[in-house]
């Protein structure tokens, strides 16, 4: 069973070194500060770890083809264009780490809902289950330590 390593600094440039290990005699591969330009230079840019065929589209009509032309774009030009997660995988192919890669995202909706068995026709009812959801949906933002900007309430 044949193993390759890659090592560089971000988990996306390690993947990187582990696509040039599995084409070195020793498996073994680094990617470091001094020659990261240079094996980026060429690699294609839909090979890099969390560029999908989407992403990797959109980099084409832009003109980049590698992971060389990527690292060198422009923040201010591409920011408004693409996402924050493009930019992460950016920021990682140059060598930095992302900021706190391991926290999640907050929240940014709580959904409470519900769908009743039967027809209800008294406002009374509507509005006791309204109150109900508005107060599951209170108890999780007190949950994740959130505050709230608006309510919807809707009915069919």
């Amino acid at each position: 069973m044949e193993v390759s390593l890659g090592r560089s600094t971000t988990k996306t440039l390690a993947k990187v070194a582990n696509h040039f290990a599995k084409k070195s005699p020793s498996g073994c591969f680094e990617i470091d500060e001094n020659n990261r330009r240079g094996y980026l230079r060429n690699f294609p840019v839909e090979e890099v770890w969390g560029v999908g065929r989407a992403t990797a589209s959109f980099l084409k009509t832009l003109g980049v083809q590698t992971a060389g032309q990527f690292i060198e774009m422009d923040d201010d030009f591409l920011s408004p264009r693409t996402s924050i997660t493009l930019f992460r995988t950016l920021w990682k192919l140059r060598g930095l780490a992302s900021l706190d890669h391991e926290t999640q995202e907050s929240k940014k909706m709580i959904l409470s809902s519900r769908s009743f068995s039967r027809s209800v026709t008294q406002r009374i009812d509507l509005r006791e289950a309204a109150a109900d959801d508005a107060s599951q949906a209170a108890e999780k933002l007190r949950q994740q330590g959130s505050t709230c900007s608006a309510v919807e309430v809707s009915s069919r």
